[in-house]
């Protein structure tokens, strides 16, 4: 059975955000993910606005960067051209 700590560190979807000088974790919460989904789509650039950033948990760290992004539902997400 799951805690409530288990259940919320399980309930998100993390993918890479790489930036000029390098690339910090960011992790989308299951309930954001159906609102962000159209909006990052694969080898496209983003400015993102309103997201928050934590320090980087050290069990999990994909890439070497001390803090982490988390999108909420106020992050905005517009594709540079």
């Amino acid at each position: 059975m799951f805690n409530s700590t288990q259940f919320t560190l399980h309930n998100q979807f993390s993918i890479p955000l790489f930036f000029q000088h390098g690339a910090m974790k960011a992790v989308v919460p299951l309930k954001w993910i159906s609102k962000h989904r159209n909006s990052l789509i694969e080898d496209k650039v983003y400015r993102l606005r309103y997201l928050q950033i934590n320090d980087a948990r050290n069990s999990y760290r994909p890439v070497p960067h001390p803090f982490m992004a988390r999108l909420t539902g106020h992050t905005q997400i517009v594709e540079v051209t």
